[in-house]
C-alpha cells in the first residue's frame, strides 16, 4: 500500500512538471504572438485549476482516513466473525446441555416409575403374604379342631360357645 502511494506522488509530481513545462511554454508564446495573447489568461486559469486539482490529489493522498476506516471495518469484521463463532459454540453447549437435562429428567420420571412398580408389587406381596399366613392360620386352626374332635378333647371354649346339651 506503501509503495502504492509512493507511484501516485511520483505521478502526480510528472504530471505537476509537465504542466508547468507546458504552461511557461504557451505563455513564452503568447507573449512572442500576439494572435495567442487572448489565449494567455484561459491557460494561465487552467492550469491554475490543474495545480488546485493536483494539490487536491496530493491532500487525497495524504488522508488516510479511508485506510483506517478500512482497518477498523476489517478488524470489526473480524470481531464478528469471532462473536459469531463464540455464538454458535454457546448455542451448541446450551443444545447439548438441553439434551442432557431432558435425558436426566426421563432418567428421573423412570426412575421414579421403576420404584412405583417396586412399591406396587412389594404391596402386592405383602398382602399375599398376609392373604398365604391366613389362609394357613385357618387352615392349621381347622386341623387343630378336628384333630381335638377326633381324639375326643374338647376345648374349654367349645364349651362355652353353644354346646348347651346338659
Amino acid at each position: 500500500m506503501v509503495s502504492e502511494k509512493y507511484k501516485l506522488y511520483a505521478l502526480a509530481f510528472v504530471i505537476y512538471s509537465a504542466t508547468a513545462v507546458v504552461t511557461a511554454t504557451l505563455q513564452a508564446l503568447a507573449i512572442r504572438y500576439e494572435e495567442i495573447a487572448v489565449l494567455a489568461p484561459i491557460i494561465t486559469t487552467l492550469s491554475g485549476n490543474f495545480l488546485g486539482g493536483f494539490a487536491l490529489v496530493l491532500g487525497i493522498l495524504r488522508d488516510d482516513r479511508a485506510e483506517k476506516q478500512r482497518e477498523r471495518a476489517d478488524k470489526a469484521e473480524g470481531e464478528n466473525q469471532k462473536l459469531k463463532r463464540q455464538n454458535e459454540e454457546y448455542r451448541r453447549q446450551y443444545e447439548l446441555a438441553q439434551q442432557q437435562a431432558e435425558l436426566a429428567q426421563q432418567q428421573a420420571e423412570q426412575e421414579r416409575d421403576r420404584a412405583a412398580q417396586e412399591r406396587d408389587r412389594a404391596a402386592r406381596a405383602e398382602a399375599e403374604l398376609q392373604r398365604v399366613r391366613a389362609e394357613r392360620e385357618r387352615e392349621m386352626e381347622e386341623r387343630i379342631r378336628r384333630l381335638e374332635a377326633f381324639t375326643g378333647l374338647t376345648p374349654p371354649e367349645a364349651d362355652d360357645t353353644g354346646n348347651d346339651t346338659q
